[in-house]
């Protein structure tokens, strides 16, 4: 059984498959890691550059508007 198993292709050909399906789910990690750590720190830069000008507010403020 063990000898037919070596022998046969078949065996060989899975393991490849999976060693490849492996490093291509570990290379997509890999990147989504770096984008969402990318994006992350543009948004951050984004909303502190908006908070730093007044034009976003965040604690439902009325900039001195009332309704009298």
């Amino acid at each position: 059984m063990i000898r037919e198993f070596l022998a046969a292709e078949d065996g060989a050909s899975t393991v490849e498959w999976s060693l490849m399906t492996a490093l291509v789910v570990a290379l997509m990690l890999v990147v989504t890691n770096f984008v969402l750590n990318g994006t992350a720190k543009q948004t951050a830069d984004i909303r502190d550059q908006l908070l730093s000008e007044d034009l976003m507010c965040t604690d439902f403020c009325d900039h001195g508007l009332s309704d009298e």
